[in-house]
């Protein structure tokens, strides 16, 4: 997919900031950050993104002193953030998965559920990231599924579907397969045949 090429990409260019940075070339080097941090942003690789912000702190704080450091240390505070919301919504989306993916849907602790759902939801109103929208509407259609609800569950497959067409950057051959999958599996629970 095209966000693994990017992220490769995006890790050249830091390694090659960083060299030109140590060898005194640091405008050279400021100018490939802010490339990163456009592309980052683009396509929320937040573990690079703060790396790149680091080193334009470190940058900034040798040739224009603490105030911009000062700005771009919120913008930091603020890219962790997402990236540590990432973090939950994915390891939570896996400990969900496990017991799907073997059939134990049933075992499922539904009052666990949910209060991992009003986490997910707070932290994606706050982050408005995609990362963490995928994961969180792909637990609720799980959640909504578990206490057969399936008309809810299949608007929460469709909100991961404008997702992807949105340009989601997990948007992969396996991701889409997958949301097509449940799409229609979820259909055949409520028998709308023709639409599965």
């Amino acid at each position: 997919p095209e966000s693994v090429q990017v992220n490769i990409e995006v890790r050249k260019i830091l390694t090659q900031a960083q060299i030109l940075s140590k060898r005194g070339a640091r405008k050279c080097a400021g100018i490939m950050l802010e490339k990163v941090n456009m592309l980052c942003k683009k396509y929320e690789l937040y573990e690079e993104w703060l790396i790149s912000l680091r080193l334009c702190m470190r940058k900034n704080a040798l040739e224009q002193g603490g105030k911009k450091v000062k700005k771009m240390m919120s913008e930091y505070l603020k890219v962790d953030q997402c990236k540590n919301a990432v973090l939950r919504a994915e390891l939570n989306y896996y400990e969900v998965i496990s017991y799907t993916d073997f059939r134990q849907a049933s075992s499922i602790q539904i009052n666990w559920l949910k209060n991992v759902l009003k986490q997910m939801q707070a932290d994606y109103k706050k982050t408005k990231s995609k990362q963490v929208g995928y994961f969180f509407y792909y637990l609720k259609a799980q959640y909504f599924q578990c206490i057969h609800n399936y008309k809810n569950a299949r608007q929460s497959f469709l909100n991961i579907q404008r997702l992807l067409d949105a340009g989601f950057i997990f948007n992969s051959p396996e991701i889409i397969g997958g949301l097509y999958y449940n799409i229609g599996e979820n259909d055949l629970f409520v028998q709308q045949f023709n639409r599965s």
